[in-house]
């Protein structure tokens, strides 16, 4: 007989399961777990680790199911026909769990490896990394043969993992029914009758906006807008993309006070005490947040209960995975899970390294970068071409709100996720200023968004700075319409209104997007207008701003003293026609550092006056501009002007406070 038997399918279909349940819950989350331990235990209580880590092995349990039915099947269905064809494909199963383990065991290795070694010494880090991986496998293969005794004795431990897990979600769950918790008191019904709308944008440079000079007329509802509002010519961003900028935002603290330094960590609880929401909401506010992004959104930050209303991510109709963020993630958050952030970290870490390191010499032409898949192809049937997020899906969801809303002041903070990209504007504003079909899909702009180029290629990066432009462009027309709407409605006559952004894009000195090691204007000069109630008339202020001043200024403007804790100073002041003592502005990116250890690497700058500092915390390397006589910085100061380079130095550890361990950047 060369057919399969029933029971040879189910041994088969029960030996794939296995293999893939042990590489997953016994490879791939503990290699993980111990990666994020240290950051798991600054930031979560040893429950909240306990329920995430059981969630997450149920979830790679029904992963393994699901691979081990669907390879099953297919083995099957080529053993219908001949029993070495269903064979051959539970051998290739068994080597791409070989590699697929491998994988895994690599790149945990080496991020592992990078947080122990001292600085200096990736040589050697390499080298040994190199050889640990090796001897890995030379051991693997001599175990080749007793692979699957192996496997049998490891899998006993599954339906034990199993059992343990599904008893603490019980009693988790039943912990939550029977006690909520208390409520936040309400100090007193506020006395102030004034709202507060916060609007910013992601990505959205000042460097290509026509009210900060621009020659391309990219925001002419917002210079509309500004005729009867301040402008803040130098407004700064504490950091060069979303979450710490987000956060900074909030709390008012530094991200090397917050400590969320990249998108997959969360607020502490010291961190999130007394943030701008918390302080308003104790003092009678109702405060809302629509957010179009889910690495600023309230879920994922965790700052969720310090609002009275959450509104979902408004994500387009058919994109599944916004369905399910939408869907699962309250439910989660009442369990006080944290998985939706560490399962969108795993799978981001495995996917993105292994695209980066390997799958982009495989594969002449990838349909998208593996950062990006989450954004187009789950469920997203006009990914290629078509705008993700719509500006007017967010400013819809923020006119519910208002509509719904009950008496007394509020504070809405509303989150556009576009100008980010991809660049895709409607096809009322492609082509506004590029008439030439090129880079105008998803997949053609893949090709070098985010990415250090070689300056030859600039030519090709203007080209997509013209549709970040047209997108721009997009997004100021639906924001000058929710503009009209609250002028219809009347809300400009009590509201106070703080349009900003939550860092820039640069497109230029061989970086093109955000975040990464470099601090140039285009990715941390941002807008910033404020428009009082009643303002008739225009200003434009001259002096240095920064993120975290945004949380002193409003609670000024409403009349709340400032909490403590809060780092940045309000530049009420100036709105009144006064004056502000100078201020020093700092911004980061730390995103490759735990949150409980000593920051060991990343980019800080700092700006005094007309000069701007910045050092790399790794290398040493320094910059020193001044941005009244070379805005675009092109020729460093940091060699000529040694003294002033030291002294700026020097403000990052006496001003900054933070733990940077063996005198890392002095």
């Amino acid at each position: 007989m060369n057919q399969f038997s029933a029971h040879e399918i189910k041994q088969n279909t029960l030996s794939i399961f296995k293999y893939w349940s042990c590489t997953l819950l016994l490879v791939l989350l503990p290699a993980d777990f111990l990666y994020r331990i240290d950051s798991f235990l600054r930031s979560f209580t040893l429950t909240t680790i306990a329920v995430d880590a059981s969630l997450l092995g149920l979830v790679l349990g029904f992963a393994a199911a699901v691979i081990a039915l669907a390879v099953g099947l297919i083995s099957t269905l080529l053993g219908l026909f001949s029993k070495t064809l269903g064979q051959l494909t539970l051998a290739i199963n068994n080597v791409v769990v070989w590699l697929f383990a491998d994988l895994v065991f690599f790149i945990y290795l080496n991020l592992w490896s990078a947080t122990v070694v001292p600085e200096g010494q990736n040589t050697l880090r390499r080298i040994t990394v190199i050889g640990i991986f090796l001897l890995f496998n030379i051991f693997m293969a001599t175990k080749l043969k007793q692979m699957p005794v192996i496997v049998n004795r490891a899998f006993k431990v599954i339906p034990v993992f199993a059992a343990v897990s599904a008893l603490l979600l019980v009693l988790k769950l039943a912990a939550v029914s029977l006690y909520a918790g208390p409520t936040p008191p309400v100090k007193s019904a506020s006395t102030s009758k004034l709202n507060v709308i916060l609007v910013t944008f992601d990505a959205l440079s000042a460097s290509d906006m026509s009210l900060y000079g621009y020659p391309r007329d990219t925001t002419p509802n917002m210079n509309e807008f500004a005729r009867s509002a301040f402008i803040f010519d130098r407004m700064y961003s504490n950091s060069n993309h979303t979450s710490p900028s987000v956060c900074s935002i909030l709390t008012s603290k530094y991200p090397t006070q917050h400590k969320v330094y990249n998108n997959f960590m969360v607020l502490t609880e010291e961190a999130r005490r007394d943030n701008l929401c918390a302080t308003l909401k104790k003092n009678g506010y109702t405060t809302a947040a629509v957010v179009a992004n889910p690495a600023a959104h309230p879920w994922h930050n965790r700052s969720y209960p310090d609002f009275s209303y959450v509104a979902p991510v408004p994500y387009v109709s058919d994109y599944v995975s916004g369905w399910c963020y939408n869907t699962f993630t309250p439910k989660l958050l009442k369990l006080d899970s944290n998985i939706n952030n560490w399962f969108y970290s795993m799978k981001g870490v495995v996917v993105y390294t292994a695209y980066k390191y390997f799958f982009k010499y495989l594969v002449l032409a990838p349909p998208m970068q593996a950062e990006w898949h989450d954004l187009f192809l789950v469920g997203n049937k006009g990914w290629n071409t078509r705008v993700m997020n719509p500006p007017e899906r967010t400013f819809e969801e923020a006119s519910k709100f208002l509509n719904a809303r009950k008496e007394g002041p509020f504070f809405l903070w509303i989150h556009v996720f576009t100008p980010h990209a991809p660049y895709l504007p409607p096809e009322k504003y492609k082509y506004s200023f590029l008439k030439q079909k090129l880079y105008d899909t998803a997949v053609s702009q893949n090709t070098i968004y985010g990415m250090n180029y070689d300056l030859k290629d600039q030519p090709r990066i203007d080209v997509l700075r013209a549709r970040y432009d047209e997108l721009i462009l997009y997004t100021d027309s639906e924001f000058g319409l929710f503009v009209k709407k609250l002028e219809k409605d009347g809300y400009l006559e009590n509201t106070a209104v703080f349009v900003s952004a939550d860092h820039g894009e640069i497109f230029e000195k061989g970086q093109q997007s955000h975040g990464g090691d470099r601090l140039n204007q285009p990715l941390i000069h941002i807008p910033l207008v404020v428009r009082l109630p009643g303002q008739k008339g225009s200003s434009r202020i001259r002096q240095n701003i920064q993120q975290v001043d945004l949380a002193p200024t409003i609670l000024a403007t409403v009349g709340i003293p400032t909490p403590a804790e809060m780092q940045g100073k309000s530049f009420m002041g100036l709105l009144r026609g006064g004056q502000r003592q100078e201020q020093r502005i700092f911004s980061m990116n730390l995103e490759q550092n735990y949150q409980k250890a000593v920051v060991k690497s990343g980019t800080i700058g700092v700006v005094d006056g007309n000069y701007k500092y910045v050092r790399n915390l790794q290398t040493g390397k320094e910059e020193l501009y001044n941005l009244e006589k070379d805005p675009n910085e092109n020729s460093s100061l940091a060699v000529q002007d040694a003294v002033l380079a030291a002294r700026m130095n020097r403000l990052i550890s006496t001003e900054l406070l933070f733990d940077r361990g063996n005198g890392a950047g002095h």
